[in-house]
């Protein structure tokens, strides 16, 4: 297994006992609160080279060692830390970022291509989880994440899938729902992760994706379907629902839910999750004469139970999810503000 544990954590969340919740505050090194480590912060901490002095409030944060003087040690602390370009992680690794580790409001896994450094425009692949995997997001918990789907895969060394015409070509992005334990991932919760990992890592704006099982399907669903207070989701280039419920984004929406290409999943005896969750919106959107053929796939997995993401995301179903993906670049009029 390849993981790597993240180590430059440039933003931290600290209790606020009068309140009862937390604050976030800057770590070591963020010395000009950007929320990363870079140039200007080497050059605050070189203003303040030599002896600390108590009395100047700057000073106990550039002396990132502690030892009451700002020096070259100090600079090989920032140095740890330095963040080029919000790249953080490890290429080809899997690794971890706990709650509290980055401005996102989950904790997640993540994964970067073999050659990330060498490009700015990588498909970004986000996965949700099912309801067995939720967790506070914190190192220990977000182990359970590591089960199904691409995160699983990637932690077995099965990544990226022997088979697909995909290849090596997606930043994986795994977080886990914390926000409602015993629920699933609401849609405001994806739509706020989509939109700061598109800001974080350098992918194409245009090629996201969204795929998620059982809870995780669920949350597919509800993103697109948007709420009473949020508007359908837009960011996805395409998505891929495994065993969710749709019927009430169907419901919303209509026809104009298939503006996102989707290509369900669902075992014919899911006995969890009933069949038509799927089958009552993907149906439905085979009618809508505007939508172009390839919105709206939908497999139905003969004799297959609840689990029906397994051979889904291996492609032992023969089904490469990763390639149809791929191939679908968001269309300029789905660009909505989120």
């Amino acid at each position: 297994m390849r993981i790597a544990v993240a180590s430059c954590i440039v933003l931290c969340t600290t209790p606020v006992p009068a309140h009862g919740g937390t604050e976030e505050v800057a770590c070591p090194g963020d010395l000009d609160g950007d929320g990363r480590v870079g140039r200007t912060d080497l050059d605050r901490l070189l203003d303040h080279w030599g002896p600390g002095r108590p009395d100047d409030p700057d000073d106990p944060d550039m002396d990132l060692d502690g030892d009451e003087r700002v020096d070259a040690h100090d600079v090989a602390q920032l140095a740890i830390r330095w963040d080029p370009g919000h790249r953080r992680g490890a290429p080809g690794r899997q690794s971890v970022w706990p709650l509290g580790t980055t401005t996102a409001d989950q904790g997640y896994w993540e994964y970067l291509p073999e050659d990330y450094l060498d490009r700015s425009d990588w498909p970004l692949l986000v996965f949700l989880h099912g309801r067995g995997e939720n967790g506070n997001g914190s190192a220990l918990d977000l182990q359970r994440v590591l089960v199904h789907g691409p995160p699983a895969l990637i932690a077995a060394d099965a990544w990226p899938v022997a088979g697909s015409e995909a290849g090596d070509e997606f930043v994986v992005l795994s977080p886990q729902n914390s926000s409602a334990p015993n629920g699933c991932h609401a849609g405001e919760d994806v739509a706020s992760f989509l939109a700061w990992a598109m800001d974080r890592y350098d992918v194409d704006r245009n090629r996201v994706y969204l795929t998620g099982l059982s809870c995780g399907g669920y949350g597919v669903w509800n993103y697109l379907g948007g709420g009473d207070d949020r508007p359908p989701g837009r960011l996805a280039a395409a998505v891929v629902p495994i065993c969710g419920d749709g019927r009430a984004a169907w419901a919303r929406l209509g026809c104009d839910l298939g503006r996102t290409p989707i290509w369900a999943f669902h075992g014919d005896r899911d006995d969890v999750v009933p069949l038509s969750g799927s089958d009552v919106p993907m149906r439905a959107l085979t009618t809508c004469a505007e939508l172009p053929a390839d919105h709206a796939r939908y497999t139905v997995l003969p004799g297959v139970g609840h689990d029906s993401w397994t051979a889904t995301y291996d492609l032992r179903g023969g089904h490469d999810i990763y390639a149809w993906l791929r191939s679908h670049v968001r269309d300029e009029d789905t660009h909505v503000a989120e």
